[in-house]
């Protein structure tokens, strides 16, 4: 058994009531272990109650896309259970539709230029990683979730 799913049974026996939510596995945020841990920092402080994703990576990866109810066990880098999360709403969107309301549930940027500036350089980084094009007018999935435990 995953750290993650020892969590996610330790949880259950906290909380019996969530037997039946659609547990879907662990997620992490970030691309490096300084990253991840920011990222999570600001999701168990309730700042980033959201994120942001290239569709093509869905599909590249051969990867179901989000949908209202998944729970996951949130992990650091090191795959250090910090928290469960529930998601709330997904939304496909063109990149360049993304409005400053959704960017800010990121909790990561002071402006909209800000996100974009971080956004436009993680996007095309995981395009050449991914060999996907990445444009303004790609889609993205843009998924909004909550904190429902931490220890």
């Amino acid at each position: 058994m995953t750290k993650a799913e020892q969590y996610w049974t330790d949880f259950i026996k906290k909380n019996p009531s969530e037997s039946k939510s659609a547990y879907c596995g662990e997620i992490s945020f970030g691309w490096n272990a300084q990253l991840s841990l920011e990222l999570s920092l600001l999701v168990l402080s309730g700042k980033k109650t959201a994120t942001c994703a290239a569709m093509e990576s869905y599909v590249l990866d051969n990867e179901p896309l989000p949908k209202e109810g998944n729970t996951y066990v949130l992990v650091d880098w090191e795959e250090k259970p910090m928290g469960i999360i529930r998601t709330k709403k997904v939304t496909v969107l063109p990149y360049s539709a993304v409005t400053w309301d959704m960017a800010q549930k990121e909790g990561e940027d002071s402006s909209m230029e800000e996100w974009r500036f971080h956004h436009d350089e993680a996007f095309e980084e995981d395009a050449d990683l991914m060999g996907y094009d990445f444009t303004p007018e790609m889609p993205v999935v843009f998924e909004e979730f909550e904190l429902i435990y931490r220890k």
